[in-house]
């Protein structure tokens, strides 16, 4: 009965979120459990072929679906019609079974999840909007006041941009930000250099002697095997690297200011304010877009003491564009989180649409919610022999079209107690001694509507 009565709380909790997204406007749909692996890949990349679950099927690859996003966008993308840009953006939700072989999975590889995507909508106020309706659908599942984490990838791409970094460089502080959380620049730093002597080793002259190169390159001989501009390119794009690695030691240091940052939101923003200068505009602009949203979603309700600011937050540097955002129970737990993707529908296929989206994870949801489970009242047991069958079944369909449970059952000889209900030889209803014939219906709903008809 324990896995009868978890499947039960998991059903409610799940109803309890959709109910909120249908009060949003979010129309359900379905998706294939099924899906073309790179669907997926084309998403998430290398760093998700791992964790799907994959299968040959004559020579093409498929994959059970590890989220909701990639085949929503997919299927936006597919849409052929010229009115669809002039269209209200769609508001879909999903719900089901989700797969994924991650480190912490532990021999459970099925989890249930709700998700939720707005879709040609290019504003920062669908942001908002998103991240309120996983406050809301949190707390009709029971999770009060999870703490807010919220940041932005365009804010930190626009730091990364103030310091005209070649995006293989941009890319590689991002994905090293836990390094330099735990680590440090020093230790970031390190990383980027073995990186660039590995990247430089097939360009670099060798000479003990500077000046012996020097002349060469003036009486324009080859040395080594390469020519003069052989030799001119690669002295000038080992100065590049060398002027590049000096602006990627300004850029660890900002980040780490960034990071260093009182996270309330109401300390956080001002200081954020303080560290970015003034030609740092894209920067800036972000900021304000996301102050602007942070006051929208305490519109919304929810409690600016409830909401950090995380400006390295780091969820998935390949994939988000704008906003990313978790939400995290007073244990820890995360147990909803997402952001913008505005590049995800032209990766599949498609235009440039922009979109945004958040995943609630359910079945950590199931752990920490507080939400108040509604007795249901047990159904009713009407009880006949087979000779009553036809009556039973009439009576049982009466109780279930006026919107109750009945369950029938054959005595066998069993002797029933006084307020058990039964079907007689006569085919009238009956709860102890007392009858009721096919006209007194009426009263036996009223009965059954008020909880005076006694279950089994």
């Amino acid at each position: 009965m324990q896995l009868i009565n978890s499947q039960t709380r998991l059903y409610r909790l799940t109803k309890a979120i959709q109910d909120v997204l249908d009060r949003f406007g979010y129309q359900r749909l379905e998706t294939q459990i099924l899906q073309p692996a790179d669907l997926f890949l084309t998403k998430a990349g290398d760093q998700l072929i791992q964790r799907l679950f994959t299968f040959d099927r004559f020579g093409r690859q498929f994959a059970l679906r590890p989220e909701f996003t990639a085949s929503a966008a997919k299927a936006f993308g597919d849409f052929h019609l010229d009115t669809l840009r002039n269209m209200l953006p769609a508001r879909w939700q999903f719900a089901g079974p989700v797969f994924e072989d991650s480190l912490d999975s532990g021999h459970v590889f099925q989890r249930y999840s709700v998700g939720a995507e707005l879709i040609n909508w290019n504003s920062w106020l669908a942001d908002a909007e998103i991240v309120a309706l996983a406050v809301d659908g949190l707390d009709a599942a029971g999770c009060h006041r999870p703490q807010l984490t919220i940041g932005s990838v365009q804010l930190l791409r626009g730091v990364l941009d103030s310091f005209d970094l070649d995006s293989r460089t941009s890319q590689f502080l991002l994905d090293h930000l836990h390094e330099l959380i735990s680590g440090g620049v020093d230790h970031v730093l390190s990383l980027y250099d073995r990186l660039s002597r590995l990247q430089s080793s097939t360009e670099t002259v060798t000479s003990n002697d500077n000046a012996g190169v020097t002349a060469l390159l003036e009486a324009g001989t080859g040395f080594a095997g390469r020519t003069r501009e052989d030799i001119l390119r690669r002295l000038q794009r080992k100065s590049q690297r060398a002027a590049l690695r000096g602006q990627v030691v300004k850029a660890l240091e900002q980040l780490v200011q960034l990071q260093q940052i009182d996270k309330p939101a109401a300390h956080a923003l001002p200081q954020l304010h303080a560290i970015l200068h003034n030609y740092q505009t894209s920067a800036r602009d972000a900021l304000e877009q996301l102050e602007a949203q942070i006051s929208l979603i305490q519109h919304y309700g929810t409690d600016l003491a409830s909401v950090n600011v995380e400006p390295l937050m780091a969820r998935d540097w390949n994939y988000y564009t704008g906003t990313v955002f978790e939400l995290v129970t007073h244990s820890g737990q995360t147990v909803a989180g997402g952001g913008r993707y505005n590049e995800l529908v032209r990766l599949l296929g498609g235009d440039d649409v922009p979109a945004v989206g958040m995943a609630f994870y359910v079945d950590r949801i199931l752990g920490e919610s507080a939400h108040e489970e509604v007795d249901e009242p047990a159904p009713t047991v009407l009880w006949a022999d087979e000779a009553q069958a036809r009556a039973a079944a009439w009576w049982a369909t009466r109780l279930r079209g006026d919107g109750h449970t009945v369950l029938v059952q054959t005595r066998n000889g069993a002797v029933l107690g006084r307020n058990d209900v039964a079907i007689d030889a006569d085919g009238a209803l009956t709860i102890g001694s007392q009858a009721f014939t096919v006209n007194q219906l009426s009263e036996v709903l009223e009965l059954a509507r008020t909880g005076r008809l006694s279950h089994g």
